[in-house]
């Protein structure tokens, strides 16, 4: 990142941006999410396990935590997202997409990762016609002040890290089958928000203002069979949010938490589409130092805004072949964006 300044005729002086772009490893990892808990980055690679790096003395490369597909022996999608113990460092949480229902979807160690055992006391369900004993499936994890929220084909909310948990589910989820984005606000984490798509193949919005206590339903009038992909608060606003929907590859923007939304006769107007057909928006991220500047990607191709999505630009970079964007992390500290793609992880930063 930075500015050069160049002069071909000793009296003319030109400043250019430089931009940095460049590989930062798991080139053959196809990476689910990225969470910072320092000193480490830690990737989600999916049937490929959990790996972490440390990002403040980048010398040791990409260290490899287990829970892979062959690990756990369990099939599926593999680990979709990663907590770190605040008090006690070396309590992990992952969360893993089994094959079916017969397998817990929470796993946990209490070693930094040497040994993982599961941890899904409470998110057990039982069919008695068929009796049958199966595991609700978790995607993603989120910690405030009410407690530490998993979120999948339920929710539940657990106050000894993992070790047990409560279902939490409000009675009007009965509709949500997917959950696809989870965040809470940086400065004031009683507000959550969750995104997905329901049984009717509509867009699911719903927040909570409490910490998780009550959940209010925000109904979007857009295009049926829609899907909320992803969803970014700003970072000191608690009023404003970006959202982004599968069909039409569009990007929505709230300036009033979301009450425009919920009122059934306001349609909502996309503030940028996807200029690629069949391409959308699979990850947002704002510059937390400079809430004016948004990141958008979708397939092979992320965009860049400095105005507050007056206007948008493509951003140019070299990619593997094949290699679709899967989830964007700025790190306001050394302002780089870390880009989970198909083919690994990328850095950005201009």
């Amino acid at each position: 990142g930075g500015f050069i300044y160049v002069s071909d005729d000793y009296q003319n002086i030109y400043k250019y941006e430089l931009i940095t772009w460049y590989s930062y490893g798991l080139d053959t990892i196809r990476v689910k999410q990225i969470r910072k808990y320092p000193p480490y980055l830690y990737v989600c690679g999916g049937q490929d396990g959990l790996w972490r790096r440390n990002i403040e003395v980048d010398t040791t490369g990409w260290e490899y935590l287990g829970m892979s597909v062959a690990d756990v022996n369990a099939g599926g999608n593999g680990v979709f997202d990663v907590i770190i113990n605040e008090y006690n460092p070396i309590e992990i949480l992952v969360a893993y997409d089994p094959y079916s229902g017969d397998d817990p979807s929470v796993y946990k160690s209490i070693n930094d990762g040497q040994i993982w055992f599961p941890s899904s006391e409470g998110m057990d369900y039982y069919i008695e016609e068929y009796e049958y004993h199966g595991y609700y499936h978790i995607w993603k994890f989120q910690k405030n002040s009410g407690g530490l929220f998993a979120v999948g084909e339920r929710l539940f909310v657990s106050d000894d890290f993992g070790d047990s948990w409560q279902d939490v589910t409000p009675e009007s989820w009965i509709w949500a089958i997917m959950i696809n984005d989870f965040v809470t606000h940086s400065t004031n984490d009683s507000i959550m928000w969750f995104g997905g798509e329901t049984s009717f193949f509509g867009p699911l919005l719903v927040k909570s203002q409490d910490a998780g206590i009550s959940f209010q339903w925000v109904g979007l009038q857009v295009p049926i069979d829609n899907t909320v992909y992803s969803i970014a608060l700003h970072p000191t606003s608690v009023d404003t949010l970006y959202v982004a929907l599968a069909t039409y590859g569009w990007l929505i923007k709230a300036t009033d938490g979301g009450k425009a939304w919920i009122n059934d006769n306001n349609p909502i107007e996309p503030i940028f589409i996807h200029p690629y057909v069949g391409y959308c928006f699979t990850s947002i991220v704002i510059d937390s130092n400079n809430p004016s500047c948004v990141y958008v990607a979708g397939g092979p191709y992320i965009f860049e805004c400095y105005d507050s999505v007056e206007s948008w630009s493509y951003v140019e970079l070299e990619w593997p072949l094949s290699s679709y964007v899967c989830e964007m992390f700025f790190d306001g500290e050394s302002r780089k964006l870390y880009v989970g793609t198909l083919s690994g992880v990328f850095i950005y930063q201009r």
